[in-house]
């Protein structure tokens, strides 16, 4: 009997810890994605900056809200090993983001 409960122990610390890396791993790669596009914004709006798309610039700016609140739920997360890079890329999003609002504000200023 002894037996038959450590092997049903053993298997449902192997389950739980299975289900327990799978989770950290989906997390890990949820992440990176979400910090990808945040980098992607960030260099896609560099790029046109010198030039006048402001559809563009109001659809990264709505987007850039959501990303970085995301990625910052990432970087507080147990489940997700933090970098430097991942702070960095933070830090450009939530300039960006400062930028675009200081432009709109010059912009209903102006009207």
């Amino acid at each position: 009997m002894k037996t038959i409960i450590l092997c049903i122990c053993s298997f449902l610390i192997g389950v739980g810890a299975t289900g327990c890396i799978g989770l950290k791993m989906w997390f890990e790669v949820t992440n990176e994605a979400i910090l990808s596009k945040l980098h992607d914004n960030v260099t896609f709006y560099r790029q046109i900056e010198s030039g006048k798309p402001e559809l563009v610039q109001s659809a990264i700016s709505g987007s850039l809200e959501w990303f970085i609140k995301m990625a910052e739920d990432g970087e507080n997360s147990f489940w997700i090993n933090n970098n430097n890079m991942a702070a960095d890329i933070i830090a450009k999003g939530k300039k960006l983001q400062s930028e675009l609002q200081a432009k709109s504000n010059k912009a209903v200023n102006k009207d």
